[in-house]
């Protein structure tokens, strides 16, 4: 089930037009069967009162029950009581701005098109489909997830399509919340928290180098990693080092598996680019999609192999391996070999950006990788990590987060996995605002 959580104080204007619009349908939809007939609104109109749904689920299938004047007295009494005057005058205007709806819907007579769902059909599917549009987060609501937060003492950022605008920029609502968090997290001071509740570290969780990741995300932000011992989780989750670079996780893939995916990538004439910590490494330096990865997304401009070697000659070894191009399509149809190559090498395959496919040891993701951090940092994720993302490798650390948030850009798979998706993208600070909303401005976590 999708997901979808809105900010409260965006929902209460939306819902107020949303219960505008719905109230007046039924209104258009009652009117229409029985305002001529009775001469009367009959305002089944549950989404200005509550009391109302159940008069709205208790109107009768059949029309034709609405047959004695003593019934329709009765439900004008009991509308009574739940409306008042200026309400229904307030419908009867938005009634009026759905008069060319009524004209549209009576023109749908024609033998070619279905028959017009009946009056009860009818509000029983407005009532559907409004309850199937509520806002839901696995479960929880945001008021349960505010009191799970208040216990957040890390956070776990992805960052392209996350921190990272679609240019490749950063928002000025999410630099100053990642400023804030990575400042506060690291200060000896007293912070705005009281010290049971203060967040503890702030680390970046990406598919990128070290490298990439910092001069993508730039100043003030890069400088601040360094100079405050932010520790991190790069390349997928295979290089993971604390905030003095040691390493406190390490993966990289078998020869024989980097052997097979680079033949994969010259038979399908893909873009190939190998990593190794901070070292990238391709057969076609040369080709635009491996020369994009560094002018677009940061990340260290790629090498060749001295004399021409392969890269499974290479001896440091390979955390990852990268096939790239810009046709969606083809890495689309591509995915079943390298998924069956993976599985013949003991390796994986995961997807951040739809134009690159990435290449990973078996058993190994981002997620795993935060696990690990977190492990030496000394923060239980399942009750303590706030962990942003978007894409289908933020899956795993998103699912094991206390609160997962997936920006509004995310894909569909990303935001399933999360507790909460925010109604803002990446282009518009909705990591940020994702940071402020559920650790800076929780009351909940405040008052703890």
């Amino acid at each position: 089930m999708k997901a979808v959580v809105t900010a409260r104080k965006d929902r209460s204007s939306i819902m107020h037009l949303r219960r505008r619009w719905y109230a007046s349908t039924i209104v258009v939809i009652l009117s229409m069967h029985f305002c001529k007939a009775f001469g009367f609104l009959m305002p089944g109109i549950y989404y200005l009162s509550r009391p109302s749904l159940a008069l709205i689920r208790a109107l009768p299938s059949d029309e034709s029950a609405f047959g004695g004047s003593s019934d329709l007295d009765g439900l004008k009494s009991r509308m009574g009581e739940l409306y008042k005057e200026e309400e229904l005058l307030e419908l009867l205007g938005a009634h009026e701005q759905l008069t060319s709806e009524i004209a549209s819907m009576e023109k749908v007579t024609d033998d070619n098109k279905a028959p017009p769902m009946s009056l009860h059909d009818l509000i029983m599917k407005t009532i559907e489909d409004s309850d199937n549009d509520q806002d839901s987060v696995r479960n929880f609501d945001e008021n349960v997830l505010k009191e799970k937060a208040k216990h957040i003492r890390a956070i776990a950022s992805d960052v392209d399509g996350t921190l990272l605008t679609s240019e490749q920029t950063i928002h000025p609502t999410t630099l100053a919340a990642v400023v804030r968090a990575i400042e506060e997290s690291t200060s000896s001071s007293s912070s705005s928290l009281n010290s049971n509740d203060e967040l503890k570290h702030f680390f970046l969780a990406t598919g990128k180098s070290k490298k990439g990741a910092l001069d993508s995300l730039n100043e003030p932000i890069a400088s601040l990693v360094k100079s405050r011992n932010v520790p991190g989780v790069y390349i997928q989750g295979l290089y993971c080092v604390d905030g003095n670079d040691n390493i406190i996780f390490e993966r990289k893939l078998s020869v024989d598996a980097v052997q097979a995916a680079e033949q994969l990538a010259f038979d399908a004439d893909v873009a190939i680019v190998a990593y190794d910590g901070d070292e990238l490494y391709s057969t076609d330096v040369k080709r635009k999609e491996v020369i994009e990865l560094s002018e677009i997304y940061g990340e260290p401009m790629s090498q060749h192999l001295p004399d021409g070697q392969s890269l499974a000659s290479y001896k440091g070894g390979m955390h990852k391996i990268l096939l790239m191009d810009d046709d969606v399509e083809k890495l689309n149809n591509l995915r079943p070999k390298f998924e069956e190559l993976a599985t013949a090498y003991n390796a994986t395959v995961t997807q951040a950006i739809n134009t690159m496919l990435e290449f990973l040891p078996g058993g190994c993701s981002k997620g795993r990788g935060v696990a690990a951090l977190c492990e030496s940092l000394g923060i239980d994720p399942s009750k303590q990590l706030l962990a942003l993302g978007d894409a289908e490798n933020d899956i795993g650390m998103l699912e094991m987060a206390a609160v997962g948030v997936a920006v509004g850009n995310a894909c569909e798979l990303a935001k399933s996995s999360a507790d909460f998706v925010m109604d803002k993208t990446n282009d518009e600070g909705g990591a940020g605002a994702a940071i402020n909303r559920f650790i800076f401005d929780n009351s909940v976590r405040k008052l703890n």
